[in-house]
């Protein structure tokens, strides 16, 4: 099993690293952004740790999610491969999230 990031998960994770840059330092935009992909990559060898997301109920795909501060990484489990598609601020509205997206539209960037 490996742990494959959507572009679109890609350029979510970087606009919070650039956030904290911005607003807070170098030093927690770091951490933060180092603990997200830490937890992710906990996914490996327990990929059935998240919860199942409910907006994903009326897709056929089995979304699940971790939370680690307030960000929620939603996944799914794709034969071999855990695709993160979304890192999404909870105080967000939950129609923001990349669940209302037809799966087509994730590119898949591998090897990361």
């Amino acid at each position: 099993m490996k742990i494959v990031w959507s572009e679109y998960a890609l350029s979510r994770l970087k606009i919070i690293y650039d956030y904290y840059v911005n607003y807070v330092g170098v030093v927690k935009a770091e951490e933060v952004s180092n603990l997200i992909v830490l937890r992710v990559d906990d996914l490996l060898s327990f990929p059935y740790l998240g919860q199942i997301e409910y907006c994903s109920k009326s897709r056929e795909q089995n979304m699940r999610y971790i939370l680690i501060y307030q960000y929620k990484i939603v996944y799914e489990i794709v034969q071999e491969d855990i695709i993160i598609l979304d890192v999404f601020h909870t105080k967000q509205s939950p129609h923001k999230m990349c669940l209302n997206e037809e799966p087509s539209e994730y590119v898949i960037k591998r090897n990361i």
